[in-house]
């Protein structure tokens, strides 16, 4: 509290600019979201207009309550209450404690110093309902259309006075215009921001306290709603499929596991963190009967390493680095095109040992899935970035001869490639962002981008890359490449920690509203940005750039 503040007999809050918060991009797309809720979609204009005629039959400069707008509503008496009950509802769920304000409005209530007050139609109980609902103390409350005859801030510094017998020099008024006055920054591009994409645009008024530029703020910003907005499509889509159980892989399924366990987060259909990587599941449907066909998968991504780097990655162990020398594969080779023939030769011939990963695997697998309860006849989903559904057809190829289940592949986005078509024509693959949800241009540029748009919100994570089958539990094992395991959990951490200061108030508005949002509407601060994500991504790439004393 600064000195004017503390020396002051009473601390006068702003009701609607200070104490609390609305997070929406404009305030009429309340109106928006009232409409869509009771079903009519010109309510917005028409709530418009009732308000004008209160302001209108009042004078134009006196205070009006919410019962002389909803008289003015061009409607039936039905569809009147059933509005005036939703926007009551929406406006209880959105209002939020100001982050900047709520420790001193505690202290002065303590102290017996504070008084929240405002030109509002809002009723008093309304603000009483909102102080109970977060926890607040009860303090004195004064409102523009209780009696004072005008809804200036003159007025109720007389009123506050003469009801509390003090001094008006001796009050000292609060007031915070982020609150409702300073919309949220937002991308030119002409993404929609009504319904929930406004609350979602507006919620960025909780973060004035993180350190811009920072992993949390990045992960609050942009991976927040992304990460919700799937956490809500995974809901909707599972209950569409009947879906028996939800596989999350690591890195989306990192963050979604995260906020879902949130007690105001849709209840997702039975779901497990499923810590197994796209290597472990190649290897588990691996076998001498389709071993040479399986060549190409094991070379994925092999050029600019060297033999030993490569079985490294795969969790095979190689052979001494003098038996590869002699076979021209030594520690100074570099696989690239030219050495690429002789390198699958030698993988043929290497066959034995890396089938004995691959059926180490597969038992590992065989187990963790047991575990997550996996039974035959099942619908279960793989959740992952998908991007072409490489991963569910490897699971699918792992699964056979082991269970007889129905397999589905959720993505948070699935590309137009003629390999993802050729996938989504066998299998049952799905993606919130898809060529049915986004023009095929943005897709086609998300697929260019997608190594910086990951990072926007599940920071590289060590790959999982093999599975211990011991006698008590099945372990995973890690990848000993790139930076290291405290490095990369703390930025992880600090970024999925944004992503849940995200997500919790974003559901928790959902719950209280009754609202069921449009997941794609949730998701436009994502997309307002995924065109630029490497230079958005700044912050996480410094992270990782650190010395290891990080």
């Amino acid at each position: 509290m600064n000195a004017a503040m503390e020396a002051a007999d009473i601390v006068w809050f702003d009701a609607c600019k200070t104490l609390f918060i609305r997070p929406l991009v404009e305030p009429e797309h309340l109106f928006d979201l009232v409409g869509a809720s009771v079903g009519m979609p010109d309510f917005r204009a028409r709530r418009v207009a009732a308000e004008a005629l209160a302001r209108q039959q009042t004078g134009g400069d006196q205070p009006f309550t919410l019962d002389l707008i909803y008289a003015n509503l061009e409607a039936s008496p039905t569809e009147r209450n059933l509005a005036k009950r939703t926007e009551g509802r929406f406006e209880l769920a959105l209002w939020l404690p100001n982050p900047r304000v709520e420790a001193m409005f505690r202290e002065a209530a303590a102290n017996g110093r504070a008084v929240l007050a405002g030109s509002t139609h809002l009723p008093a109980a309304f603000f009483e309902d909102l102080l109970a609902q977060h926890a607040l103390p009860k303090v004195p409350l004064f409102l523009s259309h209780d009696g004072i005859g005008s809804p200036d801030a003159a007025a109720l510094a007389i009123r506050i006075a003469r009801d509390l017998d003090v001094a008006p020099d001796r009050i000292f008024h609060l007031v915070d215009d982020l609150a409702e006055n300073g919309p949220p920054d937002r991308d030119a591009l002409p993404l929609p921001t009504e319904g929930a994409a406004s609350v979602a645009f507006g919620l960025k008024r909780l973060a004035s306290g993180l350190p811009e530029g920072s992993c949390k703020a990045l992960g609050f910003h942009v991976g927040g709603p992304v990460v919700t907005g799937f956490l809500h499509w995974l809901d909707q889509q599972a209950r569409r499929d009947n879906i028996d159980l939800l596989l999350l892989c690591p890195g989306v399924g990192t963050a979604v596991e995260k906020i879902s366990q949130h007690p105001d987060a849709p209840q997702l259909s039975r779901h497990g963190y499923f810590c197994i990587g796209p290597t472990v599941i190649m290897l588990a449907g691996t076998h001498d009967r389709n071993f040479d066909t399986r060549i190409d998968m094991l070379l994925a991504g092999a050029h600019g390493l060297r033999t030993f780097e490569l079985l490294q990655r795969l969790d095979i162990p190689a052979p001494a680095s003098f038996v590869l020398a002699d076979i021209g594969l030594g520690d100074e080779v570099i696989i690239d095109s030219t050495t690429e023939p002789l390198l699958r030769r030698f993988l043929g011939a290497y066959r034995w040992e890396i089938l004995k990963v691959a059926r180490r695997n597969r038992r590992g697998l065989f187990r963790s899935l047991l575990d997550h309860g996996l039974a035959p006849k099942m619908r279960v989903a793989l959740v992952d970035f998908g991007w072409d559904g490489t991963l569910v057809e490897s699971f699918s190829q792992a699964l056979e001869h082991m269970f007889d289940v129905e397999i589905f592949g959720y993505s948070l986005c699935l590309l137009d490639t003629q390999e993802s078509r050729r996938r989504q024509g066998r299998f049952n693959l799905k993606g919130l962002f898809s060529r049915a949800s986004l023009p095929a241009e943005r897709l086609e540029a998300m697929g260019a981008n997608r190594a910086a748009i990951e990072l926007l919100f599940t920071p590289p994570h060590r790959e999982i890359i093999g599975l211990d089958d011991l006698p008590g539990a099945v372990t995973p094992v890690e990848s000993s490449i790139g930076a290291s395991s405290k490095r990369l959990e703390a930025v992880s951490t600090e970024v999925t920690d944004g992503i849940a200061a995200f997500a919790a108030p974003f559901n928790t508005f959902c719950m209280r509203a009754r609202f069921q949002p449009e997941p794609m509407a949730v998701c436009q601060p994502f997309l307002a940005v995924a065109d630029d994500a490497l230079a958005v991504a700044g912050p996480v790439l410094a992270a990782l750039a650190k010395p290891a004393a990080f």
